[in-house]
This record gives structure tokens, sequence and C-alpha cells, in this order.
């Protein structure tokens, strides 16, 4: 998905990609960390698309007149966590569990 992608998004759809990449974001640096992540670059293209989905959030807000945050507090708690890129058993399942655990505490 590239940026020009970006402007057919609903608010709340640009929430959720954002939250969708911070999630594997995530799970690949765990990936990382237990030597299973074949594609390094993986982790700088996520930071990347996460940034570039920030901005399109920041400016839609100053277009609507929005405080700074405010589609992601209005439209993050519809968010529902799906496993991407997830493979049966191993340290998907392993890795899918602490990232559950983590947002739960959020």
């Amino acid at each position: 998905m590239g940026k020009s992608d970006f402007s057919t998004l609903t608010d709340e759809a640009l929430v959720h990609a954002e939250l969708g990449a911070e999630r594997e974001l995530l799970a690949a640096g765990f990936r990382l960390r237990m030597g299973n992540l074949e594609d390094t670059s993986s982790i700088g293209k996520l930071r990347r698309k996460i940034a570039q989905l920030r901005t399109a959030q920041r400016t839609r807000e100053r277009a609507q007149g929005l405080l700074k945050d405010s589609l992601r507090g209005r439209y993050s708690a519809t968010f529902v966590p799906q496993a991407a890129g997830a493979t049966s058993g191993g340290s998907a399942g392993f890795v899918k569990g602490l990232v559950d655990k983590i947002e739960s505490n959020e």
C-alpha cells in the first residue's frame, strides 16, 4: 500500500492500518530476537509505513480541525487484531500470545 492509497481509506481504516502495522512490527521484532526473521529489511519497511500512516492521519486531523491523535483515540477501540503471517503452531502462536497479552494491558 503506497502513500497514494491512503487517500482512498476512511479515517477508521487508516487508524486500523496503522494499528495492524504496529502489531506486525512488534511480531517482527520478536521474530528477529528469536532468530526466525528471514527478511530483516521488513522492520524498516514497517517503520516507514507506520510513519506514513501517522502522517496521513495527522493531515486529516488538521484538515478537520481536530486535536493530535483524535482519530486514533476515536477508532482504536474498534480495531480487531488479525494474525498476520501466522503459521500453525511453533513460535508464531507464542508471539501472538505475547502480543495479545501486551495489548490487553494497555
